[in-house]
């Protein structure tokens, strides 16, 4: 990607587009994201995934950035199986963009999924669970049911 990420604009953008993930606990948490960012609900053109860094607040309660960072190791993991069940359990297959920034603690990197809006409904099967459609309401993931999936369906001409 030629132009890089700043976080700190990423924070001060549309809290819709962005899901921070200070740990990440569930690969399926941030793949569930990218599809409901795919899928774009709310017509923002898509959103970042954030692993490795949280909005906090200063003393003064000002929002403020804290860049934890992921261990090389773990980060390639969370990488390497986001992107695999982004191919295998999502239809159609989505391929967000990745980018590695610099921490906070020098031998930590953040990790950035981005995933632009797509012309299509997408679903997506967490392990053995059937396929689901994911949407974005508000700085929620969540699954599509009734009216907002009969939304998602209309938008996207299925």
């Amino acid at each position: 990607m030629s132009a890089r990420i700043d976080l700190d604009e990423l924070a001060r953008r549309e809290r819709e587009q962005t899901e921070w993930k200070e740990y990440v606990t569930d690969v399926n948490d941030i793949v569930a994201a990218l599809c409901a960012f795919a899928n774009d609900l709310q017509n923002l053109g898509g959103g970042y995934v954030v692993c490795g860094a949280k909005e906090a607040r200063d003393k003064h309660d000002f929002p403020k950035l804290v860049r934890t960072g992921l261990t090389g190791s773990c980060l390639k993991e969370i990488e390497n199986t986001v992107l695999a069940r982004c191919r295998d359990r999502v239809s159609p297959p989505i391929a967000p963009l990745v980018e590695e920034l610099e921490s906070d603690d020098p031998q930590r990197r953040v990790l950035v999924f981005l995933q632009p809006s797509t012309g299509v409904a997408h679903t997506f099967r967490r392990n053995y669970e059937g396929a689901r459609h994911f949407v974005r309401v508000s700085r929620s993931t969540i699954e599509a049911h009734n009216g907002l999936l009969k939304d998602l369906l209309v938008r996207k001409g299925t």
